[in-house]
């Protein structure tokens, strides 16, 4: 894996610096997720990508929840790219972000 999913607690601990942390639970789950499919990933790679499938349209559904109040203005958009830590280059280009939006 790579980007932020390689080192998730070092993303993890970015998040939390920022504005809004995440629950222990939360992370908790995050964590053996990351690895389960990791390990999964060797043993029978058609698990991991029905996993994935799956977990595409869960974070569709909980995406678009999530980002209506940044659609009607109530938390800024540079308050979402902060609590993501998105990088510069991300912040010009906000391009999940903007996949969220529209």
């Amino acid at each position: 894996m790579t980007g932020p999913i390689a080192d998730y607690p070092a993303h993890l601990t970015v998040i939390r610096d920022a504005v809004v942390p995440l629950p222990e639970p939360l992370i908790a789950l995050l964590t053996v997720l990351k690895e389960y499919l990791a390990a999964a990933a060797v043993k029978d790679p058609l698990v991991v990508l029905g996993a994935l499938a799956d977990l595409r349209n869960l974070i569709a559904g909980a995406g678009a929840d999530a980002v209506l109040p940044v659609r009607v203005g109530r938390i800024p958009m540079e308050t979402v790219k902060t609590v993501l830590g998105a990088s510069e280059a991300c912040r010009e280009e906000g391009s999940t972000l903007r996949s969220l939006l529209q």
